[in-house]
């Protein structure tokens, strides 16, 4: 991820052409945008929203969404998880796919 990144810093919205079939590569102060913007809905929601959007928010609040779909599946960062964890993430939601790439001790970060 970090090469992709140092690569090139995702791809503007709106440009028509996609890196990934179906997925935007989002920059990354796009990604924190988003992020932070979701967190500001939730906190301005209404008790009752809040309640209903805790279960998704609870665990997906703090992640980056780096190469998403429109439905908000695909590939993401989450800083509350160490590599060897598997921070950077597949996640597809309509039936709770998680697939975590985790750094091996005998890896070495590119």
């Amino acid at each position: 991820m970090r090469a992709l990144y140092r690569w090139r810093n995702g791809t503007p919205r709106g440009i028509l052409v996609d890196v990934f079939p179906d997925h935007g590569f989002v920059p990354l102060e796009e990604a924190l945008a988003d992020r932070d913007a979701l967190r500001q809905q939730f906190q301005t929601a209404s008790r009752a929203q809040r309640w209903v959007g805790s279960a998704l928010m609870k665990y997906r609040g703090a992640w980056l969404g780096l190469i998403v779909d429109g439905a908000g599946d695909g590939y993401f960062f989450d800083p509350g998880r160490s590599e060897q964890e598997g921070s950077f993430f597949f996640c597809f939601a309509e039936d709770g796919t998680y697939l975590f790439f985790r750094l091996s001790a005998t890896s070495s970060p590119v």
